[in-house]
């Protein structure tokens, strides 16, 4: 199971704009929080209040799925299209999902993905969330280093890519590249991480 929490009022000041668009997941039955819930902790916040007007908010069942995904959001390619930034409430899979459909828009996190004991449900997603409750996806391009490198590094790549493939697993693409492929297609800017929580296993080669 997993527990969503909206992001501090400091951060969010970061991270909500005019002319955003907020995607909201209802998906995962094992979640503590669900998007409409924290939509609603939200709507509190006063950064949100003030750009309320000009924000457009639209939900989706599962956006980790592509399917789900395209057939729940019909009609409103428009609005993906000339929005300024993507907001997501969703798991940092739903994150990352996100910005593999629009890899052209600015995605940002609205809320923290955290562990909790319990069943787990297996996501549809090639993408992966470590649920170290400290997501800054917007920092990297919505991909998340610490699960798409298999040293889990936070601030850069180590140097040992080679052809794009990761030197502990050469069928593996590196998950650095990938970032700075995406970074460079984006407005973002990579940022050194600050990660509180980043406590995962690392792929080692023997």
């Amino acid at each position: 199971m997993f527990y969503l929490k909206l992001k501090s009022d400091s951060e969010l000041v970061s991270i909500v704009c005019s002319g955003a668009l907020v995607v909201v997941c209802e998906g995962c039955n094992e979640l503590q929080s669900s998007g409409i819930d924290l939509i609603s902790a939200l709507d509190g916040a006063r950064i949100f209040r003030a750009s309320r007007a000009d924000i457009e908010v639209i939900e989706s069942f599962h956006v980790c799925s592509a399917d789900n995904f395209k057939a729940s959001q019909q009609g409103n390619e428009s609005l993906f299209d000339s929005c300024g930034r993507i907001l997501v409430l969703s798991c940092g899979v739903g994150v990352q999902q996100i910005s593999s459909y629009f890899p052209k828009k600015d995605v940002y996190p609205l809320c923290d993905t955290f562990l909790l004991p319990g069943f787990q449900g297996a996501t549809p997603s090639e993408f992966d969330c470590a649920l170290c409750g400290d997501c800054h996806l917007n920092k990297t391009g919505a991909i998340c280093p610490i699960t798409s490198c298999a040293k889990s590094l936070i601030n850069g790549g180590c140097g040992g890519e080679k052809d794009g493939k990761c030197e502990v697993d050469s069928e593996m693409e590196c998950g650095w590249a990938r970032i700075n492929k995406r970074i460079n297609i984006q407005s973002s800017i990579i940022e050194s991480g600050k990660w509180k929580n980043t406590g995962r296993c690392r792929a080692i080669e023997i």
